[in-house]
């Protein structure tokens, strides 16, 4: 017997059509603390300073956490490429001396309410000094490249020599957006009695999630447990967590409190 070029039935219609799936946004966690973060308004910009006094002390407000208070969370890694060179960079879970896009997580605000997480992270006081953007990938150079790609095999200055005709073209991929329906989201519970750092995240798989965060926060991946919920469309963009969900992770482990984090259309 074999399953493959069989017809099998769908185990999942039932829920869905029934208004029984559980998306991230619908989990629940008993004192759970909403999350949200300031982000930057650059694409890019050295950070003169974080200011989150005013922040701190608005209503509802649990905590702030600033890049400065993640020194112990490592940078999101870049993922290795056949061929190819990659930085030892990586992508800082909240900036700290530069921003280096448009929304840029900045610092993550906790609260009791994610409308008072918001307002409170509209108040965020952060001091930019703008700097030049790169807008052509072709131009960049030293710090700013993070990967850099070429392949090539055979004899290629004899294929070109012996040519009857050669047409050379310089050629880019575009930009583009995978927009799903349901944005990214995270819901990290700390439980002491076993050491367990359990993350619930809207994501293409458990893996990938698992690793990122074991590397960044320097945990046994034994000691973390990710679940994946219902997911509402992907489209590559949930392959890999992005910093939000480090943040929120390790505001989790700093809190002992349950954080939950859900990205608004704005911010996706």
């Amino acid at each position: 017997m074999t399953y493959v070029g069989r017809p099998l039935p769908r185990a999942e219609d039932v829920r869905f059509l029934t208004g029984r799936a559980r998306y991230l946004p619908d989990l629940e966690a008993e004192g759970v603390v909403q999350a949200a973060f300031a982000r930057s308004p650059y694409s890019h910009a050295r950070l003169v300073a974080v200011n989150a006094g005013a922040a701190s002390s608005a209503p509802g407000v649990v905590g702030v956490l600033t890049g400065g208070d993640l020194e112990d969370v490592r940078p999101l890694p870049a993922r290795s490429i056949e061929d190819g060179v990659v930085a030892d960079a990586g992508h800082p879970v909240l900036a700290r001396g530069s921003v280096r896009y448009v929304g840029e997580p900045v610092a993550l605000v906790l609260a009791e309410s994610r409308a008072a997480a918001e307002d409170a992270a509209e108040i965020v006081d952060v001091e930019y000094e703008p700097l030049p953007p790169l807008l052509d990938p072709r131009g960049a150079e030293g710090e700013s490249v993070l990967v850099s790609w070429s392949r090539s095999s055979g004899d290629i200055d004899g294929a070109f020599a012996e040519a009857d005709r050669v047409v050379s073209g310089s050629f880019s991929i575009p930009r583009l957006v995978a927009a799903p329906l349901e944005g990214r989201g995270a819901l990290a519970i700390y439980e002491p009695e076993e050491d367990l750092l359990v993350v619930h995240c809207s994501a293409q798989d458990p893996h990938r999630p698992l690793a990122h965060l074991s590397h960044s926060l320097a945990r046994d991946p034994e000691r973390i447990r990710v679940v994946v919920p219902d997911v509402g469309g992907a489209f590559g963009s949930k392959g890999a967590i992005g910093p939000e969900v480090v943040a929120v992770a390790a505001a989790a482990l700093r809190l002992g409190r349950p954080v939950k984090w859900v990205e608004d259309r704005l911010e996706n």
